[in-house]
């Protein structure tokens, strides 16, 4: 299992419930670089979609590096502008319960989705009102 040092970010994980794909987030064949396993991530990631559109995804994800979850990256822009935030209720990678947390957090204007973590890909429509609203609130 791949250690992580204790922080902030991966101990707001702990404050809400487990999600069940949480457990698909693995090291990836780069070294000290995470990824959703591509075999779980039509169930966990992108369930909404096709199943070939989402291993295709799943095909084509980068990995991300393990300092972009545990690092602090500076003054966060939202706390100079104002934040939109989407929270997915059927998430099966962040809670939605955290996702609420972060929304909180932000101060943001916020909107609920049924949909999986990648709600840009399953409603492209509504992310798009809601990202048409905040363009024109700014």
């Amino acid at each position: 299992m791949l250690q992580m040092k204790k922080n902030q970010c991966w101990n707001l994980n702990n404050r809400f419930p487990a999600t069940d794909g949480l457990s698909a987030i693995q090291p990836s064949y780069l070294e000290n670089k995470l990824w959703i396993e591509p075999d779980a991530f039509p169930q966990y990631f992108v369930d909404a979609i096709a199943v070939e559109e989402a291993r295709a995804l799943a095909a084509s994800q980068r990995p991300v590096g393990i300092p972009y979850s545990t690092e602090k990256m500076g003054i966060p822009a939202w706390r100079s502008i104002p934040a939109y935030y989407i929270v997915s209720e059927q998430d099966r990678t962040v809670s939605s319960e955290l996702e609420r947390f972060f929304a909180e957090r932000l101060k943001a204007t916020t909107s609920t989705l049924a949909a999986s973590h990648t709600s840009l890909v399953s409603h492209p429509q509504e992310v798009a009102q809601v990202m048409l609203k905040a363009a024109q609130e700014i």
